[in-house]
């Protein structure tokens, strides 16, 4: 993974396994949140761990129909941008 992301020019980042709709607290705030799992909604987690002038970028939706959606935080809000239809494998609780 370190070396996919090395090729990417994506470093310093790091991947982690465990529940995802907690975030990493002890390790943020994030400049940016890239999902690869598809939650039925933004965790509230990752909200709060985001970095002022950050970005989350995740799949939103359910098995019938989700979106990849963009975030940004400015000014302490959230701003949505709708990117396109996706099909992710759904986020479940650890």
């Amino acid at each position: 993974s370190k070396k996919v992301l090395q090729g990417l020019d994506l470093m310093p980042a790091s991947m982690t396994c465990g529940d995802g709709h907690l975030g990493l607290l002890e390790r943020g705030p994030f400049g940016g949140i890239i999902a690869a799992a598809c939650a039925k909604k933004l965790p509230k987690a990752w909200k709060k761990q985001l970095a002022e002038q950050g970005v989350i970028v995740a799949p939103i939706g359910t098995i019938t129909g989700q979106h990849l959606f963009r975030w940004q935080k400015q000014q302490g809000k959230l701003s949505r941008k709708k990117v396109m239809g996706v099909r992710f494998v759904p986020l479940v609780r650890a």
